[in-house]
């Protein structure tokens, strides 16, 4: 069951990346949300033939990368299903495209886009906690409760982790010489690893109201993060340098001046 461990190892190695130290980790939830949002809308605008436009967007990204010490080895490999989805996608487009070039063109720039907006997002969960994020989206007045079924989403992911780990195991332990789940018992293997989710969410949401949990998020991390001028520069300068990388052409610019 080693790809269940690798997958929960995962997740604690991505929390442990969010609660580093470092300039980006402790910038405020907010200011990294916003960017987040403002570049992918951004990124999203161009059309698929504008590739250069595109590709300068890439400049956000090479300097998060670089100032937050963020490996891109793991995050192709912690991404790579994700942009498999984007690759297969944009290789369809292709296919039905009437003029082949047209086609490549149009295939490249919506990679492109999916693999920006992806690599934006991943930047966003490596330097801010679950917690951290759901702090954010209160701060924009999102509803209490959708940002609690966000929060509570991601913590029982590895509940349910867990519970198809132990299920694998017994199955395994009845059924010895078989390389995976044989398909007759997808169904049986499904229900039981539902009603063995719902029991053990259940066992953890008693346990969260004994404790005294409401659903409404509370507002502690307010105190940790101040929207000092480090953080403010960060929103103005990215809101702005994106707003203008997305209006005006600025690789066309600088490749016709140097070849001018």
């Amino acid at each position: 069951m080693n790809r269940f461990d690798n997958m929960l190892g995962e997740m604690c190695s991505i929390d442990r990346e969010a609660s580093k130290e470092g300039w980006l980790n402790e910038m405020h939830p907010l200011v990294k949300l916003l960017v987040t949002i403002w570049y992918i809308c951004f990124v999203i605008s161009f059309k698929n033939n504008m590739l250069t436009g595109i590709l300068s967007m890439s400049v956000y990204l090479i300097i998060c990368f670089l100032m937050a010490d963020i490996s891109l080895y793991k995050c192709l490999k912690r991404m790579r299903t994700v942009l498999f989805a984007f690759f297969i996608i944009g290789g369809a487009n292709i296919l039905f495209s009437e003029n082949f070039s047209t086609g490549v063109t149009g295939a490249a720039g919506f990679w492109c886009k999916g693999v920006m907006s992806v690599f934006a997002v991943y930047i966003l969960i490596v330097t801010t906690s679950i917690d951290d994020i759901c702090e954010a989206l209160r701060m924009l007045h999102v509803p209490g409760l959708l940002v609690t079924v966000i929060m509570l989403i991601y913590r029982y992911i590895n509940i349910l982790i867990k519970e198809t780990k132990r299920l694998s195991e017994s199955y395994f332990v009845l059924s010895p010489g078989q390389k995976g789940i044989h398909i007759k018992a997808w169904g049986q293997f499904a229900g039981n690893l539902m009603l063995r989710s719902i029991d053990r969410a259940k066992r953890v949401y008693d346990s969260m109201n004994m404790a005294g949990y409401e659903w409404r998020i509370l507002s502690g991390n307010r105190k940790k993060y101040k929207l000092g001028a480090g953080s403010l520069m960060w929103l103005f300068v990215w809101t702005g340098v994106i707003a203008v990388f997305r209006i005006i052409p600025v690789f066309e610019l600088v490749g016709n001046m140097l070849a001018g």
